[in-house]
């Protein structure tokens, strides 16, 4: 198959969607299909990258233009930033967040445009893919299925288009709007793919005229690449070392209930300022660091790349994970937890925790429930307690080995191609 995948967040950029479609990508073209990315300059111009050929045009954020920006600076100048790199960042703080559509890589829509039209018109493909988040490139997958009706399109979503973490102002200004083009998208896409079934059924509810079941496909989070003797044993002795990798946050996943639970351990049993450590990997806001730092529990590591935080993670007794305040986004360190072969810590924000769900047929997950004051509910403060001092469960081989299989590369991959014979066979037929 002729593949064209529109991405604007692909390698070497470092997050879950550039990750999941690299190693997707990469795996078809070894298999012989022929594959080509449209995505944005970011910070290499490479033509051909490990047998696929890209298109690297514009940038998808702001954000990458401050990157340029610092990168095309004067040397000499040291680490003092241009007027133009200050001013771009004040407009994107206090107005760029508050406006921008359909997300930040709405700066991209244009240029990217122009170069799908180009690539369209001299070339023909079999499949068109395009991931969001950002949610910019189903844009220019609805551009492309309007003027060319026949492309089989492959709609990939991480998030919906409104998303939670965007600014009230936002979602005000937008919220008709963005819910008008996601619904063209469920009815134009031939095949329209989320990571779990809680987020299936949301968008069979939100658009009820327009989504087609066999038409919404669920395709699991990528476990890539496969573990391969990655985890380390648990150190013996009195000190727990707990660990956390991801972002943090307003709106959707903040640090709050995550101090109040090491203070009040703190205050139960004094002992534990010294013997308990909560590592984190990742992007933090800036008040956020603030409030950990106060804690000596706490160690921040910033933000790292996969391999370093993995390693990271893999000297930890546990593992933690911070939920998110919507019970339909399932965060993509699933698999990356699920690879480290750790009993997990889970602060459950909502009654229905996708995370959780995703283990239910574990006894790896501890979850705490996180009452509506912000601190962690009493009852599953005693169970935490008891937690720390008890003998920390083990992985059933057997069962971790089968779900490390369900969410491969090669599985994974198939997936979607498996739903494009399928409908191309069933189109012959009719």
């Amino acid at each position: 198959m002729r593949i064209l995948i529109i991405s604007g967040w692909y390698k070497p950029l470092q997050n879950p969607r550039a990750h999941r479609w690299t190693a997707i990508a990469e795996h078809w073209a070894k298999e012989g299909h022929e594959i080509e990315v449209l995505t944005t300059k970011a910070t290499v111009h490479d033509d051909d990258l490990n047998g696929i050929k890209i298109h690297r045009i514009g940038s998808a954020s702001l954000s990458q233009l401050f990157q340029k920006n610092n990168a095309q600076s004067d040397p000499n100048q040291g680490k003092k930033t241009s007027l133009k790199t200050r001013c771009l960042k004040w407009f994107h703080r206090h107005v760029w967040r508050s406006i921008h559509f359909p997300d930040e890589a709405g700066i991209w829509y244009l240029p990217a445009r122009t170069a799908l039209k180009s690539i369209l018109k001299t070339q023909e493909f079999d499949v068109l893919v395009t991931v969001s988040m950002p949610f910019t490139s189903h844009l220019l997958g609805l551009w492309a299925k309007q003027h060319y009706p026949t492309l089989y399109w492959i709609a990939d979503n991480g998030d919906p288009a409104l998303h939670e973490a965007f600014p009230r102002s936002y979602q005000i200004l937008y919220h008709r709007l963005l819910r008008n083009i996601e619904a063209r998208i469920l009815e134009k896409a031939d095949q329209f793919v989320v990571t779990h079934e809680r987020l299936k059924s949301r968008y069979s509810a939100q658009y009820p005229l327009v989504s087609k079941a066999t038409n919404i496909q669920v395709i699991p989070p990528l476990l890539f690449p496969a573990p391969n003797g990655l985890s380390a044993p648990s150190v013996t002795g009195t000190t727990v070392k707990i660990g956390f990798a991801g972002s943090l946050f307003q709106r959707v996943r903040t640090p709050n209930a995550l101090v109040m639970l090491a203070n009040q351990t703190i205050d139960n049993d004094p002992t534990w300022a010294d013997n308990l450590e909560i590592h984190l990997w990742g992007d933090l806001e800036p008040a956020f660091k603030t409030i950990l730092q106060t804690n000596p529990c706490f160690k921040l590591h910033g933000q790292c790349d996969r391999e370093e935080t993995r390693l990271g993670l893999s000297q930890m007794d546990a593992l933690l994970n911070i939920g998110n305040s919507t019970d339909y986004q399932l965060p993509s360190k699933v698999t990356e937890y699920l690879a480290i072969q750790k009993p997990i810590i889970n602060l459950r924000q909502v009654e229905y925790d996708a995370f959780e769900y995703f283990f239910k047929d574990t006894n790896m997950v501890l979850s705490l429930a996180v009452a509506k004051t912000g601190g962690i509910d009493p009852t599953s403060f005693q169970q935490w307690l008891s937690w720390l001092s008890a003998p920390k469960p083990v992985w059933n081989m057997q069962q971790w080995a089968a779900m490390v299989a369900e969410s491969g590369l090669e599985r994974v991959a198939e997936a979607y191609l498996e739903y494009v014979r399928y409908n191309s066979a069933k189109n012959k037929s009719d």
